[in-house]
């Protein structure tokens, strides 16, 4: 151990803990940032990826507390962001601006544990909360866009970072028992929610654990093997836990695609394209597109939050754990590295094609990668006076992209007015392919409910039927009923209305009584039940 580490140690033996005007100002500087961020959020759409959480709660807080019946996706978040609903859902019932609030909520604490972890064992602790805040506090563009939205990862970096607190005791010490069960929970039950957490966690702890062992990097002890031992737990006590759900007849998950995500015909080519939608796409999440139409403003904007990607690159150099020549090791900063890396990897390299949606995936790297800048900040950049002043034309910069977002209309909400429609015509249960289903229930407060069916074709170019769509559904909900009307919207992409179009309702349920225009959709009503026309015994696959 150097002696800078030795004069740390003993400097922090002596210090005491938060005080509780700090806790109470940074407890009202969270309810701030999500507050901030649910206002900032009515500026982008919600669906019914979104409407799955609040629907789940509602499931939960009738009495169905491991979700049986349920088929979620191959990512269950239960651990992760489901509490967040189960806790909204109870203390104001099916509310649609839950939808937004639930998600700025996560976020809000997200960016706490970020702060926390960022300051942690840091020499300027005070510069590098504030370099977090400043990166994370003010969402705003494509940033705002996905952490607004449900079950978007934001929740798998909370986990991550629950983890790594746990593990930062006091520097010299080994990490107690107490601390590392602490992790291996945060972990675990991570990894058991959302199986991206293999990457950015699991697999990015025992990478830097393995290369610190290798040479002679201790960490100030941390106490590199019992963490790798403990790592390697995660998994089984993951997969344990959703063993002991589906036999205690609880939820479904979908399987994981592996061979979706691992093999492609022209992998080449694939990686190539990845790349190309990285570039596309990726400043957005920056703040960074380039300005149209915005006047020198917008450019002046654009140039200072160019500053945020800036102090990135130079973390991402200063703390690559590749680098001998630093003061003292990073066990934190080197995992929030490796878990970038990773990421970046898993986002390039995957064979799945990309686009401007699967920029979710890159959440996690955003958030990482802002507490390993504001580490890097607190820890090595001098003088300070210039990295408050960058800090500053960052924060004028974010503060302009905000308030454009604050004054942008609310974006439309049809899902709410097609709910209060089918409500004063009596029409309250039905069906509708995925992305017409579950939000227009959640937006009408569960009063009307719209269940997501598909159409399937039995063998390539021949017969197809109509079935329930088990994916993030109950299987409850078919039966449900009587259900006399289809809703779907006009003229959508082949991939968002899953043959649920009108000639095949007519196929299906036969010709309706009447059909209604509602803004953009169409419902068509029958004079019968339809749920006896679904076919219910295929055995399931997407």
């Amino acid at each position: 151990m150097n002696p800078l580490s030795d004069q740390k140690h003993v400097a922090g033996s002596t210090r005491r803990g938060p005080r509780p005007a700090s806790v109470a100002l940074g407890a009202v500087g969270l309810v701030a940032v999500g507050v901030l961020t649910a206002m900032v959020a009515r500026a982008y759409p919600v669906s019914s990826d979104d409407a799955t959480g609040m629907l789940e709660a509602a499931s939960i807080l009738r009495g169905n507390l491991l979700l049986a019946g349920w088929k979620v996706s191959n990512v269950s978040f239960v651990a992760t962001d489901l509490p967040y609903y189960v806790v909204a859902v109870a203390l104001r019932g099916m509310d649609p601006s839950l939808l937004r609030d639930v998600p700025s909520a996560v976020y809000a604490v997200a960016v706490g544990l970020a702060i926390a972890l960022a300051a942690s064992g840091v020499r300027r602790g005070g510069l590098a909360m504030a370099a977090a805040a400043l990166l994370l506090g003010f969402p705003s563009g494509g940033l705002a866009e996905f952490v607004t939205k449900g079950y978007i990862r934001v929740g798998t970096s909370i986990g991550l970072f629950a983890g790594l607190i746990a593990l930062a005791g006091p520097a010299g010490r080994p990490v107690s028992t107490t601390r590392l069960a602490l992790y291996m929970a945060a972990v675990g039950l991570t990894l058991l929610s959302d199986t991206y957490m293999l990457v950015i966690g699991v697999i990015a702890v025992l990478v830097v654990c393995l290369l610190g062992l290798a040479r002679g990097e201790t960490y100030e002890d941390v106490g590199l093997r019992r963490v790798a031992l403990a790592t390697l737990l995660t998994a089984p006590l993951a997969l344990g836990g959703t063993w002991l759900i589906r036999a205690t007849g609880g939820f479904e998950t979908e399987p994981l695609p592996l061979k979706d995500y691992l093999w492609s015909e022209h992998p080449l080519q694939r990686v190539v394209a990845n790349l190309r939608a990285l570039t596309d796409h990726l400043p957005s999440l920056y703040r960074c597109d380039l300005p149209a139409g915005r006047g020198w403003p917008g450019w002046a904007a654009w140039l200072g939050c160019m500053i945020g990607p800036a102090l990135l690159a130079y973390a991402a150099w200063w703390g690559c754990p590749a680098r001998r020549r630093r003061v003292r090791g990073d066990f934190t900063g080197d995992v929030l590295w490796v878990s970038m890396a990773l990421g970046l990897a898993a986002f390039v390299a995957s064979a799945n094609e990309k686009d401007r949606g699967t920029l979710r995936y890159m959440v996690p790297f955003v958030l990482s990668g802002a507490v390993l800048t504001a580490r890097v900040v607190g820890e090595r950049m001098v003088p300070t006076r210039r990295v408050a002043g960058a800090l500053g034309v960052l924060a004028a910069a974010y503060g302009m992209t905000v308030a454009g977002d604050l004054a942008t209309a609310p974006v439309e909400d049809p899902a709410a007015n097609l709910a209060v429609w089918l409500k004063a015509h009596g029409l309250q249960h039905g069906y509708g392919p995925y992305w017409d289903a579950s939000i227009v229930t959640a937006s009408g407060r569960g009063y009307v409910a719209v269940r997501p069916i598909r159409g399937r074709e039995l063998t390539p170019g021949g017969e197809m039927v109509v079935e329930p769509f088990r994916w993030m559904s109950d299987e409850a909900w078919y039966r449900e009923g009587p259900v006399n009307f289809v809703v779907f919207r006009l003229n959508p992409a082949p991939k968002y209305h899953f043959q649920v179009v009108e000639h095949n309702c007519i196929a299906w349920f036969g010709r309706p009584s009447v059909g209604y225009m509602v803004g953009p959709y169409e419902v068509l009503v029958w004079n019968k039940d339809l749920r006896p026309l679904l076919v219910m015994d295929l055995p399931w696959h997407m």
